[in-house]
C-alpha cells in the first residue's frame, strides 16, 4: 500500500497503519500475502482517482485486482503468507525465523516483484483513462 500510494503522490500518515492488520497474512494466520491485499488498496484508489460512477469504479478494481491477485500467484506458486514464507508466524519460531533471515532473504524478495507488477498495474490504470 505505501508503494502504491508514494506512485499515486498520496501522502497520510495513516497510510503505514491502516494496513497493518492485513501483514502477515491477516493478523500472523499466514493467510492471504498482505503485499496482495495492501496493492488491492491501491489500486481502489488510483481507480477511484479516475472513475467516479460507483458501478464502473467496482468493475475495474474487480478486473484489475483479479489480474494483480492471478499474477501473484501464477508468479509464486501460492497467495499464502505461511506457503510464501514457510512459516506458521503464531508460534515464537516462525517469528524468530521471520526475524532472523525470512524477512529479508524470502519476503524482501517477494515485495519486490509485487512492488514491481503493481507499478505496471498502476501505469495500466493511468494509461486507460
Amino acid at each position: 500500500l505505501a508503494a502504491g500510494c508514494k506512485a499515486l503522490g498520496i501522502e497520510s500518515k495513516l497510510v503505514p497503519d491502516i494496513a497493518l492488520g492485513v501483514s502477515a497474512g491477516i493478523g500472523l494466520q499466514g493467510d492471504v500475502c498482505g503485499l496482495i491485499t495492501g496493492a488491492s488498496m491501491a489500486i481502489s484508489l488510483a481507480v477511484a482517482a479516475r472513475q467516479t460512477d460507483y458501478l464502473k469504479k467496482r468493475n475495474l478494481v474487480w478486473q484489475h485486482t483479479g489480474k494483480f491477485y492471478k499474477n501473484f500467484a501464477a508468479r509464486h506458486g501460492c497467495v499464502e503468507c505461511r506457503k510464501l514464507s514457510g512459516l506458521d508466524l503464531t508460534t515464537p519460531e516462525g517469528m524468530a525465523a521471520l526475524k532472523d533471515h525470512v524477512k529479508k532473504d524470502t519476503c524482501g524478495k517477494v515485495v519486490d516483484a509485487a512492488a514491481r507488477m503493481l507499478a505496471g498495474t498502476l501505469q495500466e490504470i493511468a494509461k486507460a483513462e
